[in-house]
């Protein structure tokens, strides 16, 4: 999973709903290596801050710890 960004304008009337400016853009590019979590904006609302993890993992056994 990435980021992505959908512009937006204005609604036409003031009950409408606000309508989109092109395609999503990424702002994040994982490429199948990781992906995001918890995205959201700087208190400033100048930077987009997240959370990753990759998509690998390992598997451990645990013996004797039960």
């Amino acid at each position: 999973m990435n980021l992505h960004v959908l512009r937006l304008e204005p609604p036409a009337t003031g009950n409408g709903l606000p309508r989109a400016i092109g395609e999503p853009e990424a702002i994040t590019h994982g490429e199948g290596q990781w992906h995001v979590h918890n995205g959201g904006w700087s208190p400033d609302s100048k930077q987009v801050i997240y959370t990753r993890d990759t998509d690998t993992g390992d598997i451990y056994l645990l013996k004797g710890a039960f």
